[in-house]
């Protein structure tokens, strides 16, 4: 919607009849009033609006360029299951297009975008979701972690799946067996901040797997967290 310029000093039915019918998302500007704000003195304009499925609502004229739909509208555009699946595109666009994403950094800034199909038409990628394994629960993953956002480089998996395919995965071959650190650690039966411990000392990896850990009395059964190795698989 253009920005709109109305005089503070018009009456109310002027700004109506100068406002009303304008839309704004899924909104049609009825009629104007004037009320007062709980944090300001004097009366500011105010427009009373009404959503497409018949929801008023009342916004101080400056808000109303920033209306799009109620939420009520957007569970029956996505249904209740389709309310993941949104996130989950505008959480894809957010971190391929916008700079303010604390995730930018590994996805826009390194070149990754969204096909032209899905970037245009959200409908298209909710589609071709539905069509290709969505469920609850599940996360778009790409096949080439290099590669765009596209039908031939999506699926979508489990999380735990996920963090197998980063650029970040750190990954152990042993004995025939390929396998990332915190597999190799849940295999052995040790803490994957202890494996990853030794390997950065510069253990060999048959000395890392197969060394047993040493019980200390203030472990009390159990080796503390370390937030630094955390997320060596994802």
């Amino acid at each position: 919607m253009a920005k709109h310029i109305f005089n503070r000093y018009s009456t109310t039915q002027e700004l109506t009849e100068q406002f009303a019918g304008k839309r704004q998302g899924s909104y049609t500007i009825l009629y104007a009033i004037r009320k007062t704000l709980p944090y300001k003195n004097g009366l500011y304009v105010h427009f009373v609006c009404q959503c497409d499925c018949g929801k008023k609502i009342t916004v101080i004229a400056n808000a109303f360029k920033y209306l799009h739909k109620c939420q009520s509208c957007c569970q029956k555009t996505h249904n209740k299951s389709y309310t993941k699946l949104y996130r989950s595109y505008t959480c894809m666009k957010e971190r391929c297009y916008y700079p303010h994403n604390n995730r930018y950094y590994k996805y826009g800034a390194r070149g990754i975008k969204i096909c032209k199909e899905w970037l245009n038409d959200r409908q298209t990628f909710f589609n071709w979701a539905l069509k290709n394994g969505y469920e609850d629960g599940l996360t778009i993953d790409r096949i080439d972690v290099n590669g765009d956002y596209c039908p031939e480089n999506c699926r979508w998996i489990s999380r735990e799946k996920q963090t197998k395919n980063r650029t970040t995965t750190f990954w152990i071959e042993y004995n025939g067996n390929r396998m990332c650190l915190a597999d190799w650690a849940r295999k052995i039966g040790i803490n994957s901040c202890t494996l990853s411990a030794r390997l950065k000392k510069g253990w060999s990896i048959e000395q890392a797997l197969s060394t047993p850990v040493r019980n200390r009395k203030f472990l009390k059964g159990k080796e503390p967290e370390c937030q630094e190795n955390q997320h060596i698989c994802k």
